[in-house]
């Protein structure tokens, strides 16, 4: 029986714990501050850079890592730290289009995270941005694709 309330025990102190990590990572905020383009063309190669900032109480937040996934395109560093006005800036590079079914025309979502706002677990502080992507000038099929057939596979 003490086996059981120890166990308990821990598990409410760990569940206590990890609720201390989501309540503070809500406590984060990701603003957009800027583009260095207003359009993203899916040419696979137009570098963009792109400022973000994060805020806690509305206050920057200085020398937190932040984690950067794009779900297309380039990106030269996935890490950033904050700056002393809590703003991370990096580029990327767009994915290239090619009219056809490998590599439709979709929006580049960035997920950002920051690393290093948990005490004990990782319970990262998120946000999501969004930016619409343009089909670049000219034709960009390449003709050795056309004749690629995708089918299921598990």
């Amino acid at each position: 029986m003490k086996k059981w309330i120890a166990f308990a025990v821990i598990v409410v102190l760990l569940g206590g714990l990890y609720l201390v990590d989501f309540i503070r990572a809500k406590n984060y905020e990701f603003e957009f501050i800027s583009s260095s383009t207003d359009v993203f063309v899916a040419d696979g190669g137009s570098p963009v850079r792109l400022k973000f900032r994060l805020v806690r109480g509305g206050k920057p937040v200085e020398g937190h890592t932040i984690t950067i996934v794009a779900s297309n395109g380039t990106l030269p560093a996935s890490r950033v730290v904050t700056d002393e006005d809590g703003e991370i800036e990096f580029r990327y590079y767009t994915y290239l289009y090619l009219d056809d079914k490998l590599t439709p025309l979709e929006d580049v979502v960035f997920r950002l995270e920051d690393e290093s706002n948990s005490l004990i677990f990782m319970v990262p502080a998120a946000a999501e941005f969004s930016f619409p992507v343009e089909k670049p000038e000219g034709d960009t099929v390449w003709e050795d694709w056309e004749d690629i057939v995708l089918e299921d596979t598990i």
